[in-house]
């Protein structure tokens, strides 16, 4: 069990880098002090690997979980990703996951509850998540405008979702857009959206 009193807890950048994680929770990183920004809670980069199982990241900022990198992936089950701060330099973001340029996540019995802005985004082509058993709820909007508290956003992306519940988010349920962006859906619920 680990509890974080720096910017970043747990950093695995570059190919051959491997993160595997089990049975713990990493809560309550704090941002830079020079810049109030960051302080997630696991960053994962440029071809990293990760597998986490039974892991809670809980009130980190910025983001619990951000990925990206084309070579970069990561196996995550029984994970919790809950209650992410905005960044205190900015008071926007606050995500719960971030997979982006090009990385790659598979979620097997997930909940993504309680964050700001966006539980889930998946942004950039080549991006990809796959997920079975995930449940999305109650995201909060951004604390600087009070805008967003979208439950998962694929953007230039793409998502496939095999069980699925995105409950109580803010504004959006669940979303694709731009021209790349793609979703494949399978028992999946978008259930109490609040509006903005």
């Amino acid at each position: 069990c680990s509890r974080a009193t720096e910017t970043k807890t747990f950093t695995a950048i570059g190919d051959g880098t491997l993160l595997t994680m089990t049975h713990s929770t990493i809560a309550g990183t704090r941002p830079s002090g020079k810049t109030g920004d960051l302080g997630s809670g696991i960053d994962l980069a440029n071809g990293a690997q990760a597998k986490l199982s039974g892991v809670r990241v809980v009130g980190n900022h910025s983001a619990g979980l951000r990925m990206w990198g084309q070579a970069t992936r990561a196996e995550a089950s029984r994970i919790l990703i809950d209650h992410t701060q905005p960044s205190q330099a900015t008071g926007t973001i606050g995500l719960g996951i971030n997979v982006a340029e090009g990385a790659h996540l598979t979620l097997r019995q997930a909940r993504v509850s309680h964050n700001h802005a966006s539980g889930i985004v998946v942004q950039d082509p080549g991006s990809r998540l796959q997920a079975e058993d995930l449940v999305v709820d109650h995201t909060r909007p951004e604390a600087a405008d009070q805008d967003l508290g979208q439950g998962m956003v694929v953007s230039d992306g793409e998502a496939t979702v095999v069980r699925g519940l995105f409950l109580a988010n803010r504004s959006l349920g669940l979303g694709v857009e731009l021209a790349q962006g793609r979703a494949v859906l399978a028992g999946v619920a978008v259930v109490d959206t609040l509006p903005q």
